[in-house]
């Protein structure tokens, strides 16, 4: 309970021009969404229990949208903590498809940001562990869990090359005894990126070593 509050908390905070009376649905939901949310966060090391989140964020997805199309702008407190929840519901299906190994493409940087706040909310762990001019590698932790997440830090870009940067992971090779390259992506600018994780199910690589070019070509 005082977690999924926590959640609620983070899902309002951002309603500065909120009116009174908040309707029951949208109530009811962002209760939803805090039992969601809550149960990844506080319990991201069970591979079968992120499963389960995951498929609940992808049905609430459709909620939110059509919540959002019919709630009236005038009903001010209701339209912010939806457009909150589905920040919240972006990142989360990001993260949990990446575990899952059914990443969507990218989330973007400003959802991500406000998230970071829930992850330190429930004991998590974040660190830089590589970059280079235009990628950032952040490695994120809870007990044994262990994820990593890339940031393109140039900015968003509606055109063009979209400021995209190719870049690619290495870990190192005892036999060849060098760093070689597991892993190459294409980030477009402003979005962070799911890489790898740890789980009771997936295992760690440990990445020694990032490039990165501009462009979408490595």
């Amino acid at each position: 309970m005082k977690k999924r509050i926590i959640i609620i908390i983070y899902i309002c905070f951002l309603v500065f021009q909120a009116s009174w009376g908040q309707s029951q649905l949208v109530s009811d939901l962002t209760n939803a969404v805090g039992d969601i949310a809550g149960s990844f966060l506080d319990n991201p090391y069970n591979h079968s229990n992120t499963n389960i989140v995951h498929d609940k964020t992808v049905r609430l997805k459709g909620i939110l949208d059509e919540l959002y199309r019919q709630v009236p702008r005038e009903a001010q407190q209701d339209y912010y903590a939806i457009l909150n929840m589905q920040k919240l519901q972006r990142c989360l299906e990001h993260i949990t498809a990446g575990i899952l190994e059914r990443s969507p493409a990218s989330v973007s940087a400003s959802d991500m940001e406000e998230f970071n706040s829930l992850f330190y909310s429930f004991g998590w762990k974040k660190e830089i562990i590589k970059y280079t001019e235009d990628i950032v590698l952040y490695e994120y932790s809870k007990d044994a869990f262990k994820m990593v997440l890339a940031e393109n830090t140039r900015p968003k870009k509606k055109d063009g090359d979209y400021n995209s940067v190719s870049y690619q992971c290495y870990e190192w090779s005892p036999r060849q005894k060098k760093h070689s390259a597991f892993m190459g992506r294409v980030l477009f600018g402003g979005n962070y990126q799911f890489v790898l994780c740890r789980d009771n199910v997936v295992k760690y690589r440990k990445i020694t070593k990032v490039t990165s070019k501009r462009g979408s070509s490595f």
